[in-house]
């Protein structure tokens, strides 16, 4: 078996600025490079640590992007300001819903006009380096061979196998097996050997859900609706929207009526990304600014950032009522991450030598290894940039 390390340089004991570097045979492989959430406009620290660890850019074979959220590839593009030349894999419509990240990015979050006028060359750049695969392929580079299993995270989201020398080394990203309608569960690899799980641990002391059922949550919607007030489901995430028009659409054919749904242009062009556009289409939902919206009934789309200051809240900023009265907020229950019990079945599946659990805080992964017989020992090297050799 040849050796490998496995070092953790961003969102190991945290939600936000995904980064790991795989040094698998003579192949070094980053797997996300993520931006943290209350950091603008690019964070720098993140990219040092690739460069120092690597001793230069020029020394990455591959970047590997599980999914289309900014906490998972937003600081690519200071990579390739920075000196990246090499290629840049994921699935097709994570390329395609990464245009919405870096959009927003080079659009909002940049100083001045310059700088964002030289980010978007970069993305052009970014973009001609960027391929996509599917699942059933394969990748060679060097001596390792890398293929894609879907994580049921959001649409198009991937988990990596790495294979080497008879071993196999699982990343499954952020992952899900919840039935999400707009992106499958997590399909569990099957892999021989395996060295070494990956794992998101954002809900790893999770042990079941307490979700409300899709049914109630429009239960409490049509009591809204009836008593003549605006109801809204604010989506933060990229891919939350989708989800909850198709979770709408399914609840308007069971009860057989209709509301007046309003939806942003951006939730369509997403949906039309990954497939499901002819859905929405049958819904008939509106597109609206927020401040068109002026008759009872439902807004959904995500949330922009402009809108999330500490000072005030989402609701002063929409213009859709004739009084100051908010809207009633509505959330379907959508599970996106790994629980407790779920990853227990994964680990029974792959059987590991050993486990990390990165994209949670560290107190988390304390409780989880105390209370929970999957994990073996505690595994060490979960410090960003402290090397796991295995």
């Amino acid at each position: 078996m040849k050796e490998f390390s496995f070092i953790p340089l961003g969102g190991a004991n945290s939600i936000g600025e995904s980064c790991s570097l795989f040094e698998v045979g003579n192949a070094r492989i980053l797997v996300d490079v993520g931006l943290g959430f209350q950091e603008r406009p690019f964070p720098n620290n993140l990219i040092s640590r690739i460069d120092k660890t690597l001793n230069g850019l020029g020394n990455l074979d591959l970047v590997l992007i599980t999914h289309a959220h900014r906490d998972h590839l937003g600081s690519i593009l200071k990579l390739m300001a920075n000196g990246y030349k090499g290629y840049i894999y994921s699935s097709k419509i994570t390329r395609q819903l990464a245009k919405y990240v870096f959009d927003d990015i080079i659009s909002d979050d940049l100083p001045n006009r310059e700088i964002a006028d030289l980010y978007a060359h970069y993305a052009s750049y970014m973009y001609q380096q960027w391929h996509s695969f599917d699942l059933g392929d394969r990748l060679d580079i060097k001596d390792i061979t890398i293929w894609p299993f879907n994580a049921g995270h959001i649409a198009g989201s991937f988990g990596y196998v790495i294979e080497y020398d008879s071993s196999s080394i699982v990343i499954t990203g952020d992952a899900s097996l919840y039935p999400n309608l707009s992106s499958g569960i997590m399909n569990f690899p099957n892999v021989e050997n395996c060295e070494l799980l990956i794992c998101d641990g954002t809900a790893v002391n999770k042990m079941g859900t307490d979700f409300l059922s899709d049914e109630a949550v429009v239960d409490a919607v049509e009591i809204s609706l009836d008593k003549g007030e605006k109801v809204i489901f604010p989506c933060f995430a990229l891919g939350k929207d989708v989800e909850t028009l198709l979770r709408l659409e399914r609840e308007i054919i069971r009860r057989k009526k209709s509301f007046d749904i309003f939806a942003a242009q951006s939730t369509f062009e997403v949906a039309s990304v990954i497939g499901l556009g002819r859905n929405l289409s049958k819904m008939k939902c509106k597109v609206a600014e927020l401040k068109e919206i002026t008759s009872p009934g439902i807004f959904v789309g995500r949330v922009p950032k402009q809108f999330c200051t500490p000072k005030s809240t989402y609701y002063d900023y929409l213009d859709i009522l004739p009084s100051k009265k908010s809207p009633i907020s509505h959330y379907f229950s959508i599970g996106t991450h790994l629980n407790s019990a779920q990853i227990e079945l994964l680990v029974d599946f792959t059987k590991p030598k050993r486990t990390v659990f990165v994209h949670t805080p560290e107190r988390d992964i304390n409780n989880s290894l105390t209370l929970s017989h999957f994990n073996k020992e505690k595994v060490n090297g979960r410090k960003n940039g402290k090397r796991e050799d295995v």
